[in-house]
């Protein structure tokens, strides 16, 4: 569905993540798309649920700023 707002910039869209549909928590998958922020993220969330809550935090911000690069 499409808003029609004059006085609104039209949407941003973002492209696929070059990770979609692989397997993120491979090693290879984080080589081959560094610029991916899911690959990060679910690095972060592994460490977080695995116990190593500075590596988690080090994964996140790879991962926020790969997001940032992609807008």
């Amino acid at each position: 569905m499409e808003i029609n707002d004059m006085l609104a910039p039209p949407p941003l869209h973002l492209p696929e993540d070059p990770a979609a549909g692989k397997d993120l928590l491979a090693d290879d998958t984080a080589y081959a798309h560094p610029d991916s922020p899911s690959v990060w993220a679910a690095r972060a969330k592994n460490e977080l649920d695995n116990g190593d809550t500075l590596v988690a935090y080090a994964y996140a911000r790879t991962g926020y700023h790969r997001s940032l690069d992609r807008l």
